[in-house]
């Protein structure tokens, strides 16, 4: 394509909130660079605010529980009639469930494809025959898609060898890492941090972890919360704050009454979801993630790096890649307690080591993590595609 037409890129997620919080920063900096970018979601609420960042908005009503084939179909048509319509020069879609749509919808159709993996999901957490039924289907379908579209972006290693099909074409698959974080939103705040830990009645000798994360199973809530209890009896001055919501529409949402069990615990606090999750980081002493979850790389853990926090995750795919051991926090192996109050006990008696641990923290988010240098090696594999 000629450098004097500029190219015309849509962006696909399956949520305007997920858009507006994880992809607008990316569709602004394309824009900057020279696309003209246009963003296509589900409309949920967050549609005026992507469209007061000046970008066009192609929207849709969807019942986010509704898994069917008809809802399916009616999306794949919608997607066709856009793409067909406004002659997109790219198609860059996010998530397992758009990247299907998509690959459907653009067939036969000229638009570049790119694919971003954000995580191979559920079916590659569990080990029950049902698990594995869904992992073989999800790799056929992983595999229609891949002959599909023109590019597949991942965000782990792990990733590109569990895709085993990955090997009969490498160059169509690209490791970037995460999807970037802004270290100007997401950085160490002294002030801050004295002003959280008032309002929420903690003492300086207290030690505060913290997991932030949507309320699955899989997420290792259980585990998490088993643990603190034992510790909590040995140690009063740990205290757990757990931030996120209970996704309702998955089938592995933490119910409301395991939650409720925890309502009067002083030492084990469920936040719900909070918008100024940078703040309650920047109160906290230790970020604890104990997911084995199938993550591409997990935003919390990426803002947690660039608060400077040091890091308690598993050693599992996209966790691990967060973390060098006793650098800048531990890895422990998943769904087990004990390994959970083993790394607390660790950090608690190391104590003295969180300082430089939480500076390990922000120097890898500098040097790997960083929005920019995400968002520049989408703009490289852009060019590659004209």
């Amino acid at each position: 394509m000629p450098d004097n037409i500029k190219s015309k890129v849509l962006l696909i997620e399956n949520s305007g909130a997920d858009f507006y919080n994880s992809r607008l920063k990316l569709a602004l900096y394309l824009q900057d660079v020279g696309y003209v970018v246009s963003a296509l979601v589900p409309n949920d609420g967050y549609v005026n605010l992507i469209e007061k960042s000046g970008l066009r908005v192609f929207h849709y009503e969807m019942k986010r529980s509704n898994k069917g084939i008809f809802q399916t179909i009616r999306l794949i048509r919608i997607y066709r009639d856009i793409i067909k319509k406004e002659k997109f020069d790219l198609i860059h879609s996010f998530r397992f469930q758009p990247n299907f749509i998509t690959s459907f919808a653009s067939l036969l159709l000229p638009p570049k494809i790119v694919l971003h993996v954000t995580g191979l999901g559920i079916a590659y957490a569990n080990r029950s025959l049902k698990y594995m039924i869904l992992r073989s289907l999800s790799q056929s379908l992983y595999f229609f898609k891949f002959l599909v579209c023109d590019l597949i972006i991942v965000q782990n290693p792990d990733d590109i060898k569990s895709l085993w099909f990955t090997r009969f074409n490498p160059k169509k698959v690209k490791l970037v890492l995460g999807s970037g974080i802004d270290l100007e939103l997401f950085k160490p705040e002294a002030e801050t941090r004295k002003l959280v830990r008032k309002l929420h009645g903690l003492l300086s000798d207290e030690l505060l972890f913290i997991c932030v994360t949507r309320l699955l199973w899989e997420k290792g809530i259980k585990e998490l919360t088993e643990a603190f209890l034992g510790l909590q009896k040995e140690n009063p001055k740990i205290k757990l704050f757990i931030v996120g919501w209970s996704d309702e529409d998955n089938p592995r949402h933490i119910p409301y009454d395991f939650i409720n069990l925890f309502k009067n615990n002083s030492n084990i606090l469920f936040t719900g979801k909070q918008k100024d999750i940078q703040n309650l980081l920047s109160a906290a002493d230790v970020f604890i993630y104990p997911s084995y979850y199938r993550e591409g790389i997990p935003r919390g853990i990426l803002e947690a790096l660039a608060i400077g926090l040091p890091i308690i995750t598993t050693n599992t795919p996209g966790c691990n890649i967060t973390v060098k051991e006793g650098i800048n926090g531990y890895l422990i192996k998943p769904r087990s307690v004990k390994a959970i109050g083993d790394a607390v006990k660790l950090v608690v008696k190391d104590s003295q080591k969180l300082e430089m641990m939480g500076l390990n923290s922000r120097r890898m988010a500098e040097s790997s993590f960083k929005d920019t240098i995400v968002y520049e090696q989408i703009k490289q594999l852009y060019k590659q595609q004209f």
